[in-house]
C-alpha cells in the first residue's frame, strides 16, 4: 500500500511525531489496525470510498444527493421525503451552523430573554441547594461537596458572546463566479480545520461553544460544570413571553432543571464542581446512590411502548435528570401556589410525538433518553404530587405504589 511522506503529514496538519493526542476508545483503534494491511488493501478502499459517498453524496450531485437521501428514509420507515428546498436548507444549516446561527439570532432571539431565563436559573439553583440540603440519604460531608458544585455552576443562555466565525476568515464564491456549492462547503470545513491545528497548543477557550443557537436543545457540560440554553429552545413550546407561569415552568422550567440534574446524575455525579473526574462521595452515600440508581433503573426497564421494552441502564442518566427535573418543578410549583394540573400538562405537550414504529425502534435500541410516551407517563407517576393534583387512586392506569416510585433527588 502506497504511503504518504510522513513529513508531508505532519507539516499539512502542523503536528508532529511528538505531539500527544486523546484516543477516545483504544478498542477501536486496535481493532482497526488489523485491516491496515496488503491483505485487505481493497476492503479498506471500498470502505473509503463508501464513507467519502455518505459524507460528500448530498453535497456533489443531485443524483447522489436523492440517493443518500432516499437510503435515510426507507432507515427511519418514513414514507415521503421532505421537500427539496427544506433539505437544502437543513443541509447548509449543517455545513455552516454558526454562520446561519448568526441570522438566527439577529431575526428571532430578543436579547431580553436571557435576563428572564437567568432569573429562572438562580430559582432552581436555589431550590435544588434546600432539596440536597434535606436529604435523608447523603451525610454532610458529601452535601457540602454537592453544594459547592451548585455553586460553581453557570449557564451559557441564547447566543454565544464570541462567534467561532469572526476568528478565521472563509472565503467562497457565488455561481457567476464560478463557484461552485460542493467547493464551498468544503472552504467552510477547511477554514474551521485549519484553524483548529493552528490553536491547538493553546489554552481552551472557553468562550467557543459547541452548538449553535438555532439549535433546539439545552445541555449539561460535564467538564465545564455549565448548562446551556440554547436561542432555539427558547420559544414556544418551552418558552414564551406571552406564555403563563405554569406553562413556562412546566416548559422550559423542566429543560433547565433536567440540564441542573445532570449534573448530579450516574455520569455528572463523577465529577466535581471544578469539571474534573474525582470521587467526591463518602463511601456509604455512594452506595446508597447506587442502591436508588438501580431502583430507577428497574422502574424504567418495567416501561415499554408499542410491546417494544424501554432499555433502563442505557436510559438510566437522562431518566434520573427527568425525575429530579420534576421535582424540583413540583416543589418550585407549590412554593408559587401554581395550578400543578396546568405545570404537568404543559410538561406532557413537551414530549407529545407521533413516530413510526422503525424509527421507535431505532430510539429504544441507541437513544439515551426513552421514548416521549414514557418521559411523561414514567416520570408524572413516579411523582408524589402528581396523584395529589389528579385525585390518583390505584384504580388508574398511571398508579404506581409509592414503594414503587423511584425518587434520588
Amino acid at each position: 500500500m502506497a504511503r504518504p511522506c510522513r513529513c508531508h503529514v505532519y507539516k499539512a496538519y502542523g503536528v508532529s511525531p511528538e505531539d500527544k493526542v486523546v484516543v477516545k476508545d483504544e478498542g477501536l483503534w486496535k481493532a482497526t489496525a488489523k485491516f491496515l494491511h496488503e491483505a485487505d488493501l481493497q476492503l479498506v478502499k471500498d470502505y473509503l470510498k463508501t464513507c467519502l459517498f455518505s459524507d460528500l453524496g448530498t453535497i456533489n450531485t443531485h443524483d447522489a444527493f436523492l440517493k443518500v437521501s432516499e437510503n435515510h428514509r426507507k432507515r427511519l420507515g418514513m414514507e415521503e421525503a421532505k421537500p427539496f428546498d427544506q433539505n437544502l436548507a437543513a443541509q447548509v444549516n449543517n455545513w455552516a451552523p454558526f454562520q446561519c446561527g448568526r441570522l438566527y439570532a439577529n431575526a428571532y432571539y430578543a436579547p431580553k430573554v436571557e435576563a428572564d431565563i437567568q432569573s429562572m436559573v438562580d430559582d432552581f439553583l436555589d431550590v435544588y441547594a434546600t432539596r440536597i440540603n434535606g436529604l435523608e440519604w447523603m451525610t454532610a460531608s458529601t452535601k457540602k461537596e454537592a453544594l459547592a458544585k451548585l455553586d460553581a455552576m453557570t449557564a451559557r443562555i441564547g447566543v454565544p458572546d464570541v462567534w467561532p466565525q469572526d476568528r478565521y476568515g472563509i472565503e467562497v464564491k457565488t455561481p457567476e463566479e464560478g463557484g461552485l456549492y460542493i467547493d464551498n462547503i468544503l472552504a467552510v470545513l477547511q477554514a474551521d480545520r485549519e484553524y483548529e491545528f493552528a490553536t491547538k497548543d493553546e489554552p481552551v477557550d472557553g468562550t467557543l461553544w459547541e452548538d449553535p443557537p438555532q439549535t433546539i436543545n439545552a445541555f449539561y457540560d460535564l467538564s465545564g460544570n455549565n448548562i446551556t440554553l440554547l436561542a432555539g429552545v427558547l420559544n414556544s413550546p418551552f418558552y414564551s413571553g406571552d406564555a403563563t407561569e405554569e406553562e413556562n415552568l412546566g416548559g422550559i422550567g423542566m429543560i433547565i432543571a433536567h440540564e441542573i440534574t445532570h449534573a448530579f446524575d450516574s455520569s455528572g455525579s463523577q465529577y466535581d464542581s471544578n469539571g474534573n473526574v474525582r470521587n467526591w462521595w463518602a463511601q456509604d452515600d455512594a452506595k446508597k446512590f447506587e442502591e436508588l440508581g438501580q431502583s430507577v433503573v428497574e422502574y424504567y426497564s418495567a416501561q415499554s411502548v408499542r410491546g417494544m421494552q424501554v432499555d433502563g441502564q442505557l436510559t438510566l442518566g437522562e431518566n434520573i435528570a427527568d425525575l429530579g427535573a420534576m421535582a424540583c418543578v413540583s416543589a418550585v410549583a407549590k412554593q408559587r401556589g401554581l395550578d400543578l394540573r396546568k405545570v404537568y400538562a404543559a410538561y406532557a405537550n413537551l414530549w407529545a410525538e407521533e413516530v413510526r414504529d422503525e424509527y421507535l425502534a431505532d430510539l429504544v435500541t441507541t437513544d439515551s433518553h426513552s421514548p416521549g410516551k414514557v418521559r411523561v407517563n414514567a416520570v408524572l407517576s413516579a411523582t408524589d404530587d402528581f396523584y395529589d393534583a389528579f385525585g390518583i387512586t390505584e384504580h388508574d392506569a398511571m398508579y404506581v405504589a409509592p414503594e414503587d416510585r423511584p425518587h434520588i433527588w
